[in-house]
């Protein structure tokens, strides 16, 4: 009897040790197909989108447009709900999101001018900047109007009262423009630690035989053309995506700005050509 329950003691470790090796091999393959699937994993996104019925009569008269200074926020989501503002990265979220929407404009024949509201320029004039200031909160009731009603047609919600007044004029008499631009931009990124909290429960998970996707960041951005004498709203649109990875800004920018109709704006005149002067000087 002891001979024979020595032997199956023993028979029991090997056995033991490949079965660990086997979910060793498990966790180490879960991993990489978790990080495969991180970076090539494409976000998903939606876009509302909102526009005047009459937009392509009210486009025509638009050839000059104005970026304000976008409204940007990144939040890092950490342990216990803790929000973090990362400054750093709202400068340079606002930069690209500036820049791609600067092209985007530009691909569609309209002159993209400055503003003329640099933190130079507000930071001389408190006046002005109280009413950039107020001129941001109308755009937001207006935005909040837009959207109260959740999925609707691109024209339901765009009547005459999609304004924001008159109080537009005066950054568009600044600018030199037809029309104003307003962009808007939230971010909320998982901080490192809630990253690997995440990270093992798509293990265990994976161990199971359960695929699980665990978005690690979400974004939201706003891009609304305004007319710059009547502060009439002429097409807005929100598109918003989740990422496995970091915020990728351009997508879900790109998403916003795609529903613009293309081949409605006329753009400027170009400048006219220099007229040769034929005429023979007289003897």
């Amino acid at each position: 009897m002891a001979p024979h329950a020595t032997t199956g003691r023993g028979s029991q470790r090997p056995r033991r040790r490949r079965g660990a090796a086997r979910v060793r091999l498990r966790v180490v393959l879960s991993l990489a197909a978790i990080a495969v699937t991180s970076c090539t994993e494409r976000p998903f996104a939606m876009s509302p989108e909102r526009r005047r019925k009459d937009l392509v009569d009210r486009a025509a008269a638009v050839q000059r447009v104005a970026l304000l200074p976008p409204q940007v926020k990144v939040w890092e989501l950490g342990f216990n709900d803790d929000l973090t503002r990362l400054r750093d990265l709202e400068t340079r979220f606002g930069e690209q999101v500036m820049e791609y929407v600067a092209a985007h404009l530009g691909r569609l024949s309209l002159a993209v001018q400055p503003a003329r509201l640099e933190p130079s320029d507000l930071q001389g004039d408190r006046e002005l900047s109280f009413q950039l200031t107020e001129l941001f909160q109308s755009y937001d009731q207006l935005s909040w109007r837009l959207y109260r009603g959740g999925d609707q047609q691109p024209s339901a919600t765009m009547g005459d009262d999609a304004t924001i007044g008159p109080a537009i004029c005066l950054f568009g008499g600044r600018a030199g423009v037809e029309a104003l631009v307003f962009t808007r931009f939230v971010a909320f990124s998982k901080s490192t630690a809630m990253r690997g909290k995440d990270t093992f429960f798509r293990v265990l998970a994976a161990l199971g035989g359960v695929a699980i996707r665990t978005p690690s960041a979400a974004a939201t951005v706003e891009v609304a053309l305004i007319d710059s004498q009547s502060g009439e709203a002429l097409w807005v649109n929100r598109a918003s995506a989740t990422y496995t990875g970091d915020i990728d800004v351009d997508f879900v920018v790109a998403h916003a700005m795609y529903p613009l109709p293309r081949d409605i704006f006329s753009g400027p005149d170009p400048p006219a050509a220099a007229v040769p002067d034929n005429s023979v000087p007289s003897p």
